[in-house]
């Protein structure tokens, strides 16, 4: 059985790693960090041995800990994989594989290493800290089905031009026959001398080569039409799955992972119309050519498919040469956007903490390794084309030596070997496109694995109750955690006014309002709206009766009306004026028809609360969850906002939270967390 190895993203990835090589080494599978984090909503934080345990049973894997000092683990025979607890400079917890036990040491799997790597016992039990798990397959699991095949599936879908394709390239096949005698037609008729041979020849000859550019024309429109039809089917149900997608789920990725899944989805689609419909032709023709070749001569044949065995376990070596290194060069790549992203988002603060000299050094190394990693995946692809070059050299010039004996033996003729040198250009072609493949493989993988969450299933849910109004909230033995650190903690209570709850920073507030809002499946305990529990209810309908206002809402590229407006909501003018809202706008220096860019990187942060704020008197929901709304406005300009939001949603239910305590004289009831 091939033992596992996955390299840790950043210091909180250990146990998910770890993980990840248990899974794939147990049930045979390749699958990622990214993958278990996102299908199992993991959070950032490190994993404890109680958390590895209740994941890996989500794989079928049993994952028993236990105490063991030096002596005893001395006498542990290791048939399954242990998972043991080491001292570690960087982070209190980290944990190692070990897959295999010898006389004098072990063979591991360290996730802050590069590989498997063999560790001498005593070096081991220098940093073993006495505690270890042992992992063990329950029963096999049915995974996800692979994402090229539901590619596949899409294609189905234009079937009408598939058709097409193969229609015109069987017409094109013919023709590439018939044309690939040009040479051997045309030195028989100047053998003979017949000019008027001579012509026709060119003349037939000629109109087929124009017919072969014809079809290859709207061969490749077609192929560009299909792309097309399923890139935009792939785009719409990603961009679908990421707005209809749990906020839990959507956080376990990191922007840049999801920006650069876009270019995976566009380079699964070229991948699969390759496979299914440009290596379909290709073999075609290979076939067809080498039945032609071993028509003319054997010998010939032979050394064709010898050559090409050779070049296929060179392009399969180089493969496993470049592989790890196509994985740390995608990992990088994902650093490098980060960082990025992080000096275009903080490059005030940059300037105005004067970091400038330590994002630059970060930028760079992280450019310097992206292109360390570019370099060394060039230099291996460039060596394999070299080889694979000199072997088609090689193979090519003992074929003509060969040939030339055979001719001289009067075994084959000179139109014949000029006939094979036509048709020999099909065989490399389809030789080609498959060494590509197989050094390219590491490639389509990990695209393949980036867009599997696209073909998901979403479960059946039941369509639940619809309640008219929200009036109540009530939570029954609520908790919540991250991993194993507390978020909520055993809240009982029920909220049926107007609440003003407040408490320390991390106390939980920002996690309650959102369990409010039915942003958080991942709880335990009840909630419930109105006396009926939260999952017995249509959730959909449920979170159209509620509006989460947080004191860093996103401001839209727009101007400040279509912001306050939400690109949707109609805004009645009365409002506006009977509340003085215009006055506040122009008090706060904010002009309704000036643009906003980049989440109002061109306002103070009290100017986008204050838009953000007066969006919501538009709206209309039962209920109001407003997580420190004003916290960067003066003091009499968030009183009056909230005083008056109060007054025009008396018929809504409105739980805010606030370090301010001077809010709690606006509400009925206060809540300390």
């Amino acid at each position: 059985m091939e033992y596992k190895f996955i390299k840790q993203k950043s210091y909180a990835d250990c146990g998910i790693a770890i993980s990840a090589m248990l899974i794939n080494y147990l049930q045979k599978k390749n699958l990622t960090i990214e993958q278990i984090k996102y299908d199992n909503v993991i959070p950032e934080g490190e994993l404890s041995f109680f958390n590895i345990e209740t994941l890996l049973a989500n794989y079928k894997i049993e994952f028993k800990t236990y105490s063991c000092d030096i002596d005893s683990f001395r006498e542990i025979k290791i048939v399954d994989p242990i998972v043991v607890k080491v001292k570690n400079k960087k982070t209190s917890d980290h944990f190692i594989v070990v897959y295999k036990k010898y006389r004098n040491g072990f063979l591991i799997a360290d996730p802050n290493d590069n590989d498997l790597r063999h560790i001498s016992a005593e070096d081991f039990y220098k940093v073993y800290e006495g505690y270890l798990g042992v992992a063990k397959k329950i029963s096999n699991i049915k995974f996800k089905s692979n994402s090229l095949l539901t590619v596949a599936q899409l294609f189905v879908e234009n079937i009408n031009l598939i058709a097409c394709y193969f229609l015109l390239s069987i017409f094109l096949n013919c023709i590439i026959i018939l044309s690939s005698g040009f040479l051997k037609v045309y030195s028989n008729t100047i053998l003979i001398d017949d000019r008027q041979n001579q012509n026709i020849t060119f003349l037939g000859f000629g109109l087929l080569f124009i017919g072969q550019f014809i079809l290859n024309y709207f061969m490749t429109k077609i192929i560009f039409l299909i792309n097309n039809n399923i890139l935009k089917k792939l785009i719409t149900i990603y961009i679908n799955k990421i707005l209809k997608m749990h906020i839990e789920k959507y956080q376990t990725i990191s922007k840049e992972e999801w920006i650069k899944k876009v270019s995976y989805v566009n380079k699964v689609v070229v991948l699969s119309s390759h496979l299914f419909l440009s290596l379909p032709t290709q073999l075609l023709l290979f076939g067809l050519s080498l039945i032609m070749i071993s028509i003319i001569s054997k010998t010939i044949l032979l050394i064709l498919i010898t050559e090409n065995i050779i070049s296929l376990f060179i392009s399969f070596i180089f493969f496993i040469w470049v592989k790890d290194k196509k994985l740390k060069s995608f990992n990088d790549e994902i650093k490098f956007s980060s960082i990025f992203r992080e000096i275009i988002d903080a490059n005030f603060e940059i300037k105005t903490k004067k970091l400038e000299n330590h994002f630059e050094k970060k930028f760079l190394e992280s450019y310097e390794n992206n292109l360390k990693n570019d370099y060394q995946i060039f230099s291996i692809n460039n060596v394999s084309g070299f080889i694979l070059n000199i072997i088609s050299k090689f193979f090519s010039l003992l074929i003509f030596y060969i040939a030339g004996n055979l001719i001289l033996k009067e075994q084959i003729t000179f139109s014949q070997l000029l006939f094979y040198v036509t048709t020999s250009s099909y065989i490399y072609n389809f030789s080609s496109m498959l060494f590509n493949f197989i050094i390219n493989k590491e490639d389509n993988k990990i695209a393949m694995q980036q867009i599997v969450f696209l073909f998901e299933k979403e479960e059946d849910k039941v369509k639940g109750l619809e309640i008219d109004k929200i009036k109540s909230i009530e939570f029954k033995k609520i908790y919540k955690y991250k991993n194993e650190a507390k978020i909520l903690f055993d809240i009982n209570r029920k909220i049926d006014n107007n609440t003003f709850i407040f408490g320390k920073s991390g106390c939980g507030k920002t996690s309650l309002m959102h369990l409010m809002s039915a942003s958080i499946e991942d709880y335990e305990g009840e909630l419930f709206f109105n006396g009926i529990e939260y999952k017995k209810l249509n959730q959909k309908v449920l979170k159209n009766k509620i509006l989460y206002i947080g004191q860093y809402d996103f401001l839209f590229t727009g101007s400040v009306w279509s912001n306050i407006q939400q690109f949707q909501n109609k805004i009645d003018l009365n409002v506006f004026k009977e509340f003085h809202l215009f006055e506040i706008l122009q008090n706060n220096n904010i002009d309704i028809n000036k643009r906003i860019i980049d989440n109002g990187a061109n306002l103070s942060k009290g100017q986008r609360q204050i838009i953000n704020f007066i969006s919501a008197f538009f709206t209309n929901k039962d209920l109001y969850l407003i997580d420190e709304p004003l916290s960067n406005v003066d003091r009499q300009t968030a009183y009056y906002l909230l005083d008056t939001f109060l007054k025009l949603k008396n018929d809504s239910l409105i739980i805010m939270t606030d370090h301010n305590p001077v809010y709690q004289q606006f509400f009925e009831t206060r809540m300390e967390m």
